[in-house]
């Protein structure tokens, strides 16, 4: 792609520490430029390091375009909120701070929408420790 839309990638957390570093981790390894990526963590009041995890992490990354969001609402609505109101890429792709996503993640997500698609996904592998209810969302998640 010559023209390359600029994406701004988007996770909304709340004491997600146990997996930033998979997210971090599957984020570096995106394929799709990263001149072309905005990253917004958005955090929700984290009490077990989230926040310095994604400190950290930005420290380490000077080269990504990566802000930390406040949160102050600390649920996903508020934190969308709050992402969107400083979003400034063509295209938003958005995971969950327990998800694990292949390095065409993004690309592929471009891709899509060059076709004509305006809303896109893809699996990731999400993991939860919850009840229920949250075995339902994985499973709903990690399909294809």
């Amino acid at each position: 792609m010559t023209n390359r839309p600029k994406v701004t990638f988007v996770v909304v957390a709340r004491d997600a520490a146990e997996h930033l570093p998979v997210v971090f981790a599957c984020l570096l390894a995106q394929d799709y430029p990263k001149e072309s990526l905005q990253c917004l963590f958005v955090d929700g009041s984290s009490v077990d390091g989230t926040r310095r995890l994604a400190s950290e992490f930005l420290a380490l990354h000077p080269e990504l375009d990566f802000s930390i969001l406040d949160n102050p609402g600390r649920i996903l609505a508020s934190g969308w909120n709050a992402a969107l109101a400083k979003a400034d890429g063509d295209l938003i792709v958005r995971v969950d701070a327990h998800a694990e996503f292949p390095p065409d993640f993004v690309r592929r997500h471009v891709e899509a929408h060059a076709l004509g698609h305006a809303i896109t996904g893809g699996p990731t592998t999400t993991t939860y420790e919850g009840g229920a209810a949250d075995g339902i969302i994985a499973l709903a998640e990690n399909s294809a």
